[in-house]
């Protein structure tokens, strides 16, 4: 009887066992389920607002040092439609896509809407001086980081310097907590650039000295002086 007592106790313990192990491998797969939903989601949104930017747009990059760690701020100028989740607000001249390290210790990803004076304050007092609500987007980061394509030297720059060329290609790299290995994205970001062109006096432009009187005529020589050329002997007075 106590034989069987004690197969059934250690039965009941196996069952049991194998219930919590199952339980926890259940919940350990929820939660990467849940964490990869999660940044093919945030990846996505991040898509979907890079390729639909207006040609107008501009692409700008600010980042605060906190001690070892920075935070982030992408900002897209002139694009009222940018996370606009359906909607647009013709007021807005600036959204700023931030990456923020909260009491946590790990980054957070959020939006801030400014309108035109809060752009202008923004500009001169920085982002602190507004005291916006932002609108959390992803918690917990352990990486966020951005790079942008330099189509002058086709390299990958860490920082995108003011009055630089605009980026054709965006790169993010992303990992939450719990991730062995961050993801790497790459969006399309079709701005228009700004390509300064060289304006030359049009062919016959009376006003350049250079320039034949005669469009078939072949060029002479420059003549400062006003002195008549010297006659060639095959040539009649």
């Amino acid at each position: 009887m106590s034989i069987s007592i004690a197969v059934l106790a250690i039965l009941a313990i196996g069952i049991f066992s194998l219930t919590a192990g199952s339980a926890e491998l259940m919940d350990e797969l929820q939660q990467f389920q849940d964490r990869e939903a999660q940044k093919r989601r945030f990846v996505e949104l991040c898509r979907d607002n890079f390729e639909n930017l207006p040609p107008a747009a501009r692409i700008e990059f600010d980042y605060k040092d906190r001690g070892g760690h920075y935070d982030t701020y992408l900002s897209f100028v002139d694009a009222p439609s940018a996370f606009g989740f359906g909607s647009m607000r013709p007021d807005m001249k600036r959204v700023i896509l931030a990456a923020e390290i909260d009491s946590s210790g790990f980054a957070r990803s959020a939006l801030y809407y400014l309108d035109a004076e809060q752009d202008r304050q923004y500009l001169r007092q920085g982002l602190e001086s507004l005291r916006l609500r932002p609108i959390p987007l992803l918690r917990r980061l352990k990486q966020i980081t951005w790079r942008f394509y330099d189509p002058r030297s086709q390299q990958w720059r860490e920082v995108l310097e003011q009055g630089a060329a605009q980026p054709p290609l965006v790169e993010l790299t992303l990992a939450v907590d719990g991730d062995a290995e961050p993801i790497r994205s790459v969006f399309w970001a079709p701005i228009r650039q700004q390509v300064e062109i060289e304006t030359k006096p049009p062919t016959n432009d009376p006003n350049d000295p250079n320039s034949p009187k005669d469009p078939n005529a072949p060029n002479q020589p420059p003549n400062p002086d006003k002195i008549d050329p010297v006659p060639s002997p095959d040539q009649k007075p």
